[in-house]
């Protein structure tokens, strides 16, 4: 997650919208050529959004601080026992450091 102030996100994006199961209002991002995944927005975080690691130029400035719907990842991925985990969708939200 990042703060929606410290993202710049350049080239055409499409985007499909839709009610979570708690109410919330979710942005998908998407590139409409390739429909590769760019980034979510939730209405429950306003001030925050996921960015797909897959659209980072440099991944080495990427370090991962929460697992997020560990429940669904693939049985190979090892997730460090360090980081806070949370099976499904938290109440959590990443520190204010717009």
């Amino acid at each position: 997650m990042y703060a929606v102030g410290a993202v710049e996100i350049a080239g055409v994006i499409s985007n499909f919208k839709y009610t979570a199961a708690n109410g919330n209002q979710v942005t998908k991002a998407f590139c409409p050529e390739c429909s590769s995944p760019v980034y979510g927005k939730n209405s429950g975080n306003p001030a925050h959004m996921t960015i797909a690691v897959g659209c980072m130029d440099d991944l080495s400035a990427f370090t991962p601080e929460v697992v997020i719907f560990a429940d669904n990842k693939p049985h190979w991925d090892w997730i460090d026992p360090d980081l806070p985990t949370f099976a499904k969708q938290p109440d959590w939200k990443p520190e204010d450091d717009t």
